[in-house]
């Protein structure tokens, strides 16, 4: 039997929306990237909230990691162009891969999704999303991972 993703994972957008980079029952192992920006003039960090659930507010699924993005090319919102590569793996674990200066390789940043993940808060998110199961269903408010620049805020 293929794994698959049990749950829809993503991250949060400037807005409070969850963009959803691979949706739940996806087979892995998984690839998928996206291009995220600055929202301020001379921004010099971009906050990344990666979450995990079926919510379309980002605030109302689990939070996996919060990361912060330094030494952002200073220049006009909108600008600086970030890419992420979310890779999944067949064994649960997912890595973040992010390049924000052409010509500089590619960092690799790990998730654990079930680091700090315990069993009560792993039975809170499967009772959310059965409980919402409904509200849950893809509509025309869902925001899709697409290659589009998505901005996002400083931390």
């Amino acid at each position: 039997m293929a794994s698959i993703t049990k749950y829809s994972l993503g991250i949060a957008s400037s807005t409070g929306k969850t963009i959803v980079v691979v949706p739940k029952d996806t087979p892995l192992p998984v690839q998928r990237s996206l291009i995220v920006t600055t929202v301020e003039d001379d921004q010099s960090n971009i906050g990344l909230v990666v979450v995990l659930g079926e919510r379309p507010q980002a605030e109302e699924n689990f939070q996996l990691s919060r990361i912060k993005l330094d030494d952002i090319k200073l220049c006009p919102k909108g600008e600086v162009e970030v890419r992420l590569v979310f890779r999944g793996f067949v064994n649960g674990l997912w890595a973040v891969g992010v390049q924000y200066r052409e010509g500089i390789p590619e960092q690799q940043l790990s998730i654990i999704p079930s680091a700090g993940l315990s069993r009560a808060e792993l039975e809170k998110v499967q009772e959310k999303a059965a409980q919402y199961l409904e509200d849950n269903k893809p509509t025309e408010e869902a925001v899709p991972a697409t290659e589009e620049v998505i901005p996002l805020p400083a931390i």
